[in-house]
Formats: C-alpha cells, structure tokens, sequence
C-alpha cells in the first residue's frame, strides 16, 4: 500500500472519530443535560464514551493497523529517549520527551479526544495490539474516561447560560425579520 492510501484511510478514521465526538459533545451532551440533569448526563457520556473506547481499541487490535499514528509515535518517544533533541519546535520536542509529565499531558489530551487513545498509548511497547493488557491500563481508562467527561460537563454546565441567552437573542432577531416581513406584505 503506498503512502498517500496509509495517509489518507489514517486521515479518514481520525476525521470520523473527531465528528463522532462532536456530535456528542456539542449536541447529544448539552440536551442530555437541559432534560435529564447533570448527573444522569454525566452517567450517559461516560457510557457511551466507555462503549466507543472499548470499540476503538478492539478495532485497533483486531485490524493491526496505526490509525492513529500512536504505535509510531512511541517508537519514536523510544528512539530519541536517550538522544538530546536540540532541532525543532517547542511542542515537537515536548512529544518526543518520554517523562511523566509529558506522558501525563499526552495522554489527556488523547482522553479528551477518545480514552481508548489512552490506552493504546499507554501501553508498553509498540505494535503490540494486545487490548487492556498490563496492570494500570482498566484504572488508565476509567480515570481518563471520567477525567473527560466531567471535564466537558463542566464547561457545558459554565457555557448553558451564554447559549441560553444567545438562543434567546437569536430567537428575537427572528421575531423582529418575521414581523418585518409580515408588516411589508400588509
């Protein structure tokens, strides 16, 4: 398989699990929330989320295939482990670094997009594809998965009175055009 088919099927499955998430953060999230409260919205998105991160890693496994480029990834975290990088950008050098710290950033960004990227990245070794394997890896993931959740929850739960005051402006503007139009056809 060339280059440009790995780049764009890798491309397409990282796109899909990007509208995937927004679908469900910017509009299942803020409805489960208005109607059934935050508590059962927060229980609702982490199973959902722990449904798709079980999903994404036994896919991952069963196709052996990097979709994500987070095997290659820590090859590279392993290759230049030891090595000094002096070229490149701040943030390239930051993904690179293999200390706690970093693997600790890394790995929440990664929850915050799917906590099955968690655990595939959290994993030791590199293309392994061998599931929840290891002893932290279970506690990995429901700490990661609760960590997202409650973590868009709460901005969700910060932002609800802006969106419910845009919602209301906006639905003004549109009484003000509809009544516009219906005073010039009169």
């Amino acid at each position: 398989m060339d280059k440009k088919t790995i780049v764009a099927r890798n491309s397409s499955v990282i796109l899909l699990n990007f509208c995937i998430k927004l679908s469900i953060d910017l509009g299942l999230n803020p409805i489960l929330m208005i109607e059934l409260g935050y508590i059962r919205s927060v229980i609702i998105t982490t199973l959902i989320y722990l449904f798709i991160g079980i999903i994404s890693i036994k896919i991952y496994d069963t196709h052996k295939v990097d979709y994500f480029w987070l095997e290659s990834l820590k090859r590279a975290q392993a290759k230049y482990a030891r090595s000094q990088i002096k070229n490149g950008s701040f943030f390239y050098r930051f993904i690179l670094r293999r200390g706690w710290f970093n693997r600790l950033a890394i790995s929440s960004v990664f929850s915050l997009k799917n906590p099955g990227l968690t655990v595939i990245y959290l994993r030791k070794g590199s293309y392994r594809y061998n599931g929840f394997s290891g002893k932290n890896i279970k506690l990995h993931f429901a700490i990661y998965l609760l960590f997202a959740n409650v973590f868009w929850n709460e901005i969700v739960l910060l932002l609800a009175p802006i969106f419910k005051i845009i919602g209301l402006f906006i639905g003004k503007l549109f009484e003000i055009i509809k009544w516009y139009f219906i005073i010039r056809i009169i």
